[in-house]
């Protein structure tokens, strides 16, 4: 049965169950716990539509089981539950398990343990979708060390939440070392979503940082492991990873890679995958643009990550944006985001060389004062208000190219 409690029903419940009410509630968080549990191995396989569809439909009911067991549980329970919740939250791009993540962290268990491990590892998962990528970074360094030693199981997830920091922070030599340090623990005990998303991690990073010998091996590793798994997902993201590849060596190829990656792409079990696809493709779209009306695609992409307030990859299209707002001669508004993304987290060394131009060619063309008052003001802005700010921008087709003297 499912317990999807509203807080009135919940009163009415305690009042007809007296003491036996705390008893049903710890029933329903073991219920909750079990089927998060049960789902976690189905993720990346042939019944993963159908695990997370479950889950989606349980949430209210899960997040109600976690909660209690926040408050009430055994620690390990409750660490065990929340890993199960960020692995499926993550893909499917739910705010509220990153949410849970972040807000319950710091709560619990003075030593260390594989549990406190665990519950780092969420936690930094989450920050790093949530533009704090310092904050990330900086509990990424510590759940390194703190994972070294532990079991296979519990360094595997430690590593992968490090993986994925660093890949969206730029240090790609420790996003290959973490990734492939994820993937070798988690099949030491047979985890195979982690070890999957591990392999892909590793594959991307050196993509990244330009070891393309290194990135086939990997690549080619993640497309044997998704015909293992026989998952659709892991077969989207090989397609992702394939499309990387070859974006600077042949980009009509990748954009092919691209689109068959979303071809892939179920919603209910691949929504953050879709995300990072269709990001890909629009910067294919906008790679010829000529004016600030050709870059219109990055309005739904910026509203796509806002909506599920994932901030770190909003930064991300915005710093691509004001790279082609440049381009294309809308300077003072290139300066103005210019000052958001520079202010907000760090950045990939190819971006940060690719901003340093753009700065100089925005300095030149507006002038050095009037660049710096843009970027200040640019820089007092919330994300989410640039945000609004671009797509508004992009939505009201500007490109005459007024900024260019």
């Amino acid at each position: 049965t499912h317990y999807e409690l509203l807080e009135t029903m919940r009163a009415f419940a305690r009042m007809q169950r007296g003491s036996s009410f705390a008893e049903d509630q710890r029933q329903h968080a073991a219920w909750s716990a079990k089927l998060a549990a049960q789902c976690e191995p189905l993720l990346t396989g042939p019944q993963e539509a159908e695990a997370f569809r479950r889950l989606h439909t349980a949430f209210a009911n899960i997040r109600q089981g976690y909660e209690w067991l926040c408050e009430h549980g055994p620690f390990d329970a409750r660490a065990a539950m929340l890993r199960s919740m960020v692995i499926w939250g993550w893909q499917c791009d739910n705010a509220e398990v990153m949410h849970l993540a972040i807000a319950t962290a710091t709560a619990g268990e003075a030593t260390e343990t594989a549990a406190t491990i665990t519950v780092a590892a969420a936690a930094t998962i989450a920050l790093s979708r949530s533009g704090d990528l310092l904050a990330a970074t900086a509990r990424a360094a510590q759940l390194v060390e703190r994972a070294d030693a532990a079991e296979p199981s519990v360094a595997a997830f430690a590593f992968y939440a490090a993986a994925e920091v660093a890949i969206f922070s730029g240090r790609f030599d420790d996003a290959a070392t973490f990734g492939e340090r994820a993937a070798v623990d988690a099949a030491r005990c047979g985890a195979h979503a982690l070890e999957f998303f591990g392999i892909v991690d590793a594959a991307l990073a050196h993509t990244y940082r330009g070891d393309l010998a290194a990135a086939d091996t990997w690549l080619e590793r993640a497309a044997e492991r998704a015909q293992q798994l026989n998952s659709q997902h892991a077969r989207a993201w090989v397609e992702l990873c394939r499309g990387d590849r070859a974006n600077n060596s042949d980009p009509e190829r990748a954009r092919l890679h691209y689109e068959r990656s979303l071809g892939l792409c179920d919603p209910t079990t691949s929504s953050f995958l879709q995300g990072i696809a269709e990001s890909s493709r629009t910067e294919h779209l906008v790679r010829r643009a000529v004016t600030a009306s050709d870059l219109a695609p990055y309005a739904s992409q910026l509203e796509r990550w806002r909506a599920v307030e994932a901030w770190t990859f909003v930064l991300a299209t915005l710093r691509r944006l004001t790279i082609d707002l440049t381009r294309c001669g809308e300077f003072h508004e290139a300066a103005v985001l210019l000052g958001v993304v520079l202010s907000s987290a760090p950045v990939a060394e190819e971006d940060a060389v690719r901003l340093v131009d753009a700065r100089r060619t925005i300095d030149r063309r507006l002038g050095a004062n009037l660049a710096t008052e843009a970027m200040a003001s640019g820089a007092r802005l919330t994300i989410a208000d640039a945000t609004e700010r671009a797509v508004l921008f992009l939505s009201n087709g500007s490109g005459a190219g007024t900024n260019a003297n």
